[in-house]
């Protein structure tokens, strides 16, 4: 018995020649005709990492909260400031750094000055308080 999981707006499931589901977030052509320049955006074969444990987060999520706020905006709507506008340099860094390229440089870079701290501060016999 297959289950369908909840999908979140924008959201399509494609079967590929492997077999595998994968999922693609896409603005649909009557938002691209108003002006939405937010790519489509392959999600991947993770459906938590795409869409979230319940269909209600994911990669999906962020895309959609983009959306929302290019919507808002749109209609004139006062938009949070605590929002980062879609195409600002703060966007572009934010996106960036939500990447796995990004995440495992990152770690790759820290690891380093964490085993370092580590040897320093916590040596066996060491007792903090």
């Amino acid at each position: 018995m297959i289950v369908a999981r909840p999908l979140p707006r924008f959201v399509y499931a494609k079967t590929l020649a492997s077999g595998s589901t994968a999922f693609y977030w896409h603005v649909t052509k009557h938002y691209r005709r108003q002006g939405c320049l937010i790519p489509d955006e392959p999600l991947g074969t993770s459906y938590v990492a795409a869409c979230g444990e319940d269909g209600n987060g994911g990669r999906a999520l962020a895309l959609n909260a983009l959306f929302d706020e290019w919507r808002a905006r749109k209609a004139g709507e006062p938009i949070e400031e605590t929002l980062i506008a879609f195409g600002t340099i703060d966007w572009l860094f934010r996106e960036y750094k939500q990447t796995k390229a990004y995440l495992e440089k990152s770690e790759q870079a820290l690891a380093p000055r964490l085993r370092a701290h580590h040897a320093t501060h916590h040596r066996s016999g060491d007792q903090e308080g």
